[in-house]
């Protein structure tokens, strides 16, 4: 600041204040988008609508303000305090930006462990219906015999389904994305 020879007066620190609330801003989505890798949220609609639409605002509110200062450079067409303050709002963009495509990221990572979680699923489902059928045609064959172990098979299908109940891959591609994601744009 001192390299410049503006005055500091009123205009400076809205600037200020409004680099500083977009900082806030923008570590509170930070926080958000972390919480969301790590847990799910209590209502996912809310907590989804709520995240995007504030992190979509955080980039368009630090967009605008960048502009204002390249716009109020050219015009003035010395340099000034607002070479600071739109560098600083350039940093806070590509922060933002890279904020919330890590929240696409995480979407896309859900949306692969819904599927696959929906898959195991149907594929469970067929297994049990088709040893259902295989133990009513022994059943059938075998009157008395079956009937007993066909009970044992069911309880070890039903401890064997408690036992793969989340054991789903995942999205193994989403740590390269998240670390091509950090390298180009500085983050972490």
């Amino acid at each position: 600041m001192t390299i410049f020879r503006d005055d500091i007066g009123v205009w400076f620190f809205v600037m200020f204040l409004c680099l500083l609330g977009g900082k806030v801003w923008q570590w509170i989505g930070e926080g958000r988008v972390e919480i969301l890798e790590q847990q799910p949220p209590a209502n996912p609609r809310l907590f989804h609508a709520r995240l995007s639409a504030s992190l979509v605002l955080s980039v368009i509110f630090d967009v605008l303000m960048m502009r204002h200062c390249i716009d109020t450079i050219l015009q003035e067409a010395r340099p000034g305090m607002m070479v600071m303050f739109g560098f600083e709002y350039a940093l806070l963009a590509i922060a933002s930006v890279s904020i919330l495509l890590r929240y696409v990221l995480t979407l896309c990572e859900m949306l692969v462990i819904s599927r696959q979680t929906r898959a195991r699923a149907e594929a469970r489902r067929i297994a049990r219906e088709q040893a259902q059928r295989q133990a009513n045609s022994n059943t059938e064959a075998q009157a008395g015999e079956g009937a007993a172990t066909s009970a044992q098979q069911a309880g070890a299908e039903e401890e064997e389904e408690d036992d793969d109940d989340s054991d789903v891959p995942g999205w193994e591609e989403k740590g390269r994305w998240v670390f091509y994601l950090d390298l180009t744009t500085g983050m972490h």
